[in-house]
């Protein structure tokens, strides 16, 4: 399993964001199309190629890179929505999940969706685009939020009752919450791996998570 604990490239969604660097904020479908139309690019790039390219969001015209040190250097695509998701299945390396939904009225914060059914149906998605080079997919989780502790009841009720519409079920079972003991973190990890295909991990609390990696490692 992998561990990290850097951010996801995506379409962006962040309205400061985009206000601060003076890039028009375009609807999510926009995005995501021109997000699609950028790895494209830079997955001819990284492979040594001379890009020529005249479409519909960019325009590039004999744009090269140095070439990369190692055969194939992966590029980790994270999102949501069934064209951002089929699209990565078909040219990323590692597709990055965080059991989010739709962008809410603030434009900052999202629905939840950490549901184990949402995450059948995301994996589903990218199935759809992958057509056959499955196992040559990495699936990432981005773990929202780590508690390491023997009293784990107490503290998945909390965050059931701030999160709307989660279910006890469905925060010890999906990736996105790693909260218990450290063997019980261990258990839901390999169970994930086993079910949903996930083996690389990026969590927001690494000093917390140590122990749970040192565990993983022993075992």
């Amino acid at each position: 399993m992998g561990y990290g604990q850097a951010d996801e490239p995506a379409a962006g969604h962040t309205p400061h964001e985009y206000a601060a660097t003076g890039i028009r904020l375009d609807p999510p479908a926009h995005r995501k199309a021109r997000l699609a139309e950028s790895v494209e690019i830079v997955r001819r790039l990284l492979d040594g190629q001379t890009v020529d390219h005249d479409g519909p969001h960019l325009h590039i015209t004999g744009a090269s890179v140095p070439p990369a040190t190692q055969a194939r250097l992966p590029i980790l695509v994270a999102g949501n929505g069934a064209a951002l998701l089929s699209h990565a299945g078909a040219h990323a390396d590692i597709i990055g999940l965080q059991g989010l939904g739709r962008t809410l009225a603030d434009g900052h914060q999202h629905e939840v969706k950490w549901t184990s059914a949402h995450l059948d149906h995301q994996l589903a998605q990218i199935r759809s685009g992958a057509d056959g080079r499955t196992s040559d997919l990495e699936i990432n989780a981005l773990v929202q939020f780590t508690a390491v502790t023997d009293a784990s009841a107490p503290v998945i009720a909390a965050v059931c009752d701030e999160v709307t519409g989660l279910t006890t079920h469905d925060a010890t079972e999906t990736p996105y919450l790693m909260i218990g003991s450290v063997d019980e973190i261990v258990t839901r990890l390999l169970r994930c791996r086993d079910r949903w295909g996930i083996t690389y991990f990026a969590v927001r609390e690494l000093d917390a998570f140590a122990p749970v990696i040192a565990a993983l490692r022993s075992s």
